[in-house]
């Protein structure tokens, strides 16, 4: 009998120490990120980051505690200012700024206990010891600059790089010295399991080869993508990036009936994968090459768009342009502009029958479009062409023209929520279709133009996606150009907008995958973060570590509740036996 208690008590034990190891690894996998911020409160948490500090990294550093136990000599450490290597070590990196005035402070580290974990400064070094007065300077900009004055000198707390290594340490100089304060913020996910707006992506069906004359103008891998779409997906839209047509065989164009049959045969058939008929067409380079000789239009998709999402909200033509308005095509959309469901879609398109990619006056109405907007508005932008730094583009000639490349990349730098869609680039190369993850040809951007390279990095501006193809060739499954038979692997590109979050899924749709069958998305945060919340006045002066609950970590803490819990419920046990007993 007595040892029935002692098993529940283990069993207890156990599952306490299950539910605080499962409750860390919940904490670990928050979205997390650091925020700029200047303000200066006794009550902030702050992580103290060398000024101009990005996100990613590349030669700013933190403030770091380092590893040494508390009984041993303290130094100062740095790291490089990313979220995975700040997340590892945040009991480390958080700092209180305790003001004294408008001009003094103390700092304290909020990753020890006991009195000796203030910051001190002296002309030989930065060590941590008990309260030492800091001046505190604060900058036009938000920087912060911590010194004391030491034999009529200015001495500063300041990051030292050197040959032998680099160190936070102490000195005259001014460089180095000013600090950019962060606070931590999390995502405020929504909860919602069902996305606001589902967009399905392909691009580049190159009909030609003679399939223009089947009875069903269509490859099997663009009517099967269409028919698994509409059947799987709750699609709100359908995007197709370009060089939906083409004429490679060089016979002098279609006649236009021909071009009429195969343009009603897609409508019916990319119709199918969404139940609202919404589907928006880009033009591609091909296109020019099947109704050149025909004289006509051969990207003519304007009443297709207009009978199944009503008139462009804005819209561009090539008779439009000053520079072009004597070209034989001047009914061509050089770009137009449809909101569907709260979102906007912009497509841009190259010149008809010529040899740039866009013209001045189409990016002209783009920018003026995309201002009126706004940037708080998610906004698609798809066009054929991807930039000349997209990944897995082996050379760059494959992407935009190069003046076009800047104009349009320097236009979207100033949009943090566009999405832009390309095709194009979908031979000769094993890189060019998904083998894996969906982030192999996603390019997040940077405000600077620099490229987001990690996956688990939120970028600073625009996103660029691939949109999967329904051509690919010279690759393992295809080695030769397109033909009838071919594509094996076809994929189409799924984007799924949630509250606090877009999702980006290539899905394999052909009779090959070419790797994996389930492809990983790429998740774009773009919900609210908040910062995180200040410590209570009576909190802040609490010291942390051994002397708080605070300063442990969620397994720690867990332990600490599970023991209290498991010593009651053994003192009650006992009093039940004794009871029992009597």
């Amino acid at each position: 009998m007595q040892k029935r208690p002692i098993r529940l008590l283990s069993l207890l034990l156990a599952v306490l120490l299950i539910s605080g190891l499962s409750s860390s690894l919940t904490a670990s996998g928050e979205e997390v990120r650091y925020e700029a911020v200047t303000e200066i409160k006794n009550t902030y948490r702050y992580v103290l980051a060398t000024k101009d500090q990005r996100s990613s990294g590349a030669g700013n550093r933190v403030l770091l505690l380092p590893e040494a136990s508390e009984s041993e000599e303290q130094g100062l450490n740095f790291t490089d200012f990313s979220v995975s290597e700040i997340e590892k070590q945040e009991s480390k990196s958080f700092w209180q700024i305790l003001p004294q005035s408008e001009t003094t402070c103390y700092l304290r580290s909020l990753g020890l206990s006991g009195e000796e974990r203030y910051i001190n400064i002296s002309a030989s070094g930065v060590t941590l010891g008990r309260q030492q007065l800091l001046n505190m300077t604060q900058t036009a900009d938000g920087s912060v600059q911590f010194s004391v004055e030491e034999d009529g000198k200015t001495i500063y707390l300041r990051f030292i790089g050197s040959k032998v290594g680099a160190r936070f340490g102490s000195g005259t100089l001014t460089s180095g010295s000013e600090f950019t304060l962060y606070r931590r913020a999390v995502m405020a996910t929504s909860g919602s399991s069902d996305p606001l707006l589902t967009v399905a992506c392909i691009s580049d069906l190159h009909i030609d080869y003679g399939i223009q004359n089947w009875e069903v103008p269509l490859r099997q891998g663009i009517i099967d993508t269409c028919k698994a779409i509409g059947e799987t997906e709750d699609a709100d839209i359908l995007l197709v990036g370009g060089d939906i047509t083409s004429d490679n065989a060089k016979t002098g164009g279609w006649p236009k009936a021909t071009f009429e049959r195969v343009k009603q045969a897609l409508d019916s058939t990319l119709r199918s994968a969404v139940s609202s008929g919404r589907v928006l067409y880009a033009a591609g380079n091909h296109e020019n090459q099947v109704g050149v000789s025909g004289k006509y239009n051969s990207y003519d998709y304007e009443d297709l768009m207009i009978a199944a999402l009503g008139e462009f909200d804005h819209a561009y033509y090539q008779a439009d342009d000053p520079s072009l308005k004597n070209h034989q095509y001047p009914r061509h959309l050089l770009g137009y502009h449809y909101e569907v469901e709260g979102y906007d879609f912009i497509v841009l398109n190259p010149v008809y029958g010529g040899t740039t990619n866009f013209t001045s006056g189409t990016l002209e109405w783009f920018q003026d479009v995309l201002e009126e907007i706004g940037k708080d508005r998610r906004v698609f932008v798809m066009s054929h062409f991807p930039f000349r730094d997209s990944k897995n583009i082996s050379t760059p000639e494959y992407g935009h023209n190069t003046e076009a490349d800047r104009k349009i990349k320097n236009i979207l730098l100033q949009y943090p929520n566009v999405i832009y869609l390309y095709g194009h680039n979908h031979g000769q190369a094993e890189s060019v279709y998904i083998h894996n993850d969906t982030f192999e040809r996603v390019t997040p951007y940077n405000t600077d133009g620099s490229i987001v390279k990690s996956a688990d990095q939120m970028p600073e501006s625009f996103v660029s996606s691939f949109m999967g193809s329904m051509g690919y060739y010279k690759v393992a499954f295809n080695s030769d150009w397109l033909s009838e038979s071919q594509p094996a692997v076809v994929q189409a590109l799924m984007i799924y907008v949630y509250e606090d979050r877009v999702e980006f899924q290539m899905k394999n749709y052909g009779s090959k995958n070419g790797g994996s069958e389930e492809l990983t998305p790429y998740i774009l945060s773009s919900g609210t973060y908040v910062l995180e919340e200040e410590m209570t006045p009576e909190e802040a002066d609490l010291p942390r570590g051994s002397d708080s609950l605070e300063g442990l970590s969620p397994v720690a803490v867990s332990l600490i509740i599970g023991g209290v819990i498991v010593v009651a419920a053994a003192v009650g046990a006992v009093f039940l036996l004794r009871k029992k007993k009597q």
